[in-house]
């Protein structure tokens, strides 16, 4: 029986869709998220927005980078990103740090398992 494109997608997105970098994914989501929802709220200063508005921006971007399934992100690159992002959480986004941390940790083992073209998770 010959493999359908459903059959083939499927295989594709098996190796990215689950795991480590679906965690990461969700969990800058729900950074990008929850800043926004802050915002809306007025949670934070005028202030306070030079320092969230590029935090922000940068969350987002690599949130971006990581839903990117055809290739997958490559997790040193994730890794890397996540490590800049921790160094950025501070001030009013420090309360970031915690998932973040985890996110780098995640991400830096998840890295050292890899090995390019593999379908690990």
């Amino acid at each position: 029986m010959s493999e359908t494109r459903r059959d083939r997608f499927l295989k594709r997105i098996s190796t990215v869709g689950e795991g480590t970098r679906d965690q990461i994914q969700m969990m800058l989501g729900g950074i990008v998220f929850d800043l926004r929802d802050f915002v809306e709220r007025g949670m934070f200063s005028d202030e306070e927005m030079d320092v969230v508005v590029p935090f922000h921006d940068k969350v987002e971007e690599l949130w971006r980078h990581t839903i990117v399934s055809n290739p997958p992100m490559d997790p040193h690159l994730m890794a890397a990103g996540l490590r800049q992002l921790r160094a950025a959480c501070v001030g009013p986004v420090a309360g970031f740090q915690l998932r973040l941390d985890q996110a780098v940790e995640k991400a830096t083992a998840f890295a050292a398992s890899w090995k390019h073209g593999s379908s690990k998770k």
